[in-house]
């Protein structure tokens, strides 16, 4: 995890939202400082030394000494010729070894150029070939780098979806915890109302018994509301405190 964030886990869903939340931060802000390196081109002109032929000089005054060689074979020759035409250091001889003179020194002017021509160009095709594996190398480890960058980012928005997952499943959890707590509740409440309704007819039972005695007493009302009116003597008092007992 990019800035050494690392949540841990645990069976608290709001701790792991807490967690995730944190490392999503981080991710993050280590995404957005992410600079990517600076691509500079290797020119292959400032590369051509480091692939030029060390044995190139030698190469080229070798083939002058060869060259060489065969100039004074040459007028060597010129010399021998004119000496049996009997016109040896005559001005015809003088022509000739000019002229072999000039023609070696063109060609010698030749080859020397194109050796280095040749040495020039292998050298150009090595550091161009080299330029360009650099060069390449250098955008590859650019686009690796971002292409990392945006792995990072992706991750930490993964992360911080997963830490809002894990908070929604905290709320959920106390939302539930809190409606079984009221269901509870309730309950408990309807068993103290249950027990309080029992203890107000407990309290309420030796009124209801004198009421119902003096309403004997008195006259007891009929069923289409008339009442009727007598002396109740010893045992109708006594018939109804049994039977008021006896109810209990």
């Amino acid at each position: 995890m990019a800035g050494g964030a690392n949540p841990q886990m645990t069976a608290n869903p709001f701790a792991q939202a807490s967690g995730a939340q944190q490392g999503a931060l981080a991710g993050t802000a280590a995404g957005m400082a992410y600079t990517p390196s600076q691509v500079q081109a290797v020119n292959p002109a400032t590369q051509i030394g480091q692939f030029q032929n060390p044995f190139e000089s030698q190469v080229v005054q070798q083939s002058l000494t060869d060259l060489g060689q065969a100039q004074e074979m040459a007028l060597n020759n010129l010399g021998a010729q004119a000496q049996a035409a009997n016109a040896f250091g005559g001005s015809r001889q003088g022509v000739a070894e000019a002229q072999t003179r000039l023609g070696y020194g063109k060609q010698a002017a030749n080859m020397v150029g194109n050796l280095r021509q040749q040495g020039f160009n292998t050298a150009l095709g090595a550091a161009q070939n080299f330029a360009n594996a650099q060069n390449q190398a250098n955008q590859f480890n650019v686009s690796s780098g971002l292409q990392g960058n945006q792995q990072r980012l992706g991750a930490a928005q993964q992360l911080g979806g997963l830490g809002r997952q894990s908070f929604g499943y905290g709320q959920s959890i106390q939302d539930r915890m809190a409606a079984q707590g009221a269901q509870q509740r309730g309950i408990q409440q309807q068993l103290i109302d249950a027990g309080r309704a029992d203890f107000n007819r407990y309290q309420q039972t030796p009124a209801q018994g004198l009421n119902t005695l003096l309403a004997a007493i008195s006259g007891t009302p009929t069923l289409s509301g008339q009442q009727t009116s007598s002396q109740p003597g010893l045992f109708n008092y006594i018939q109804t405190v049994a039977s008021m007992f006896g109810n209990k």
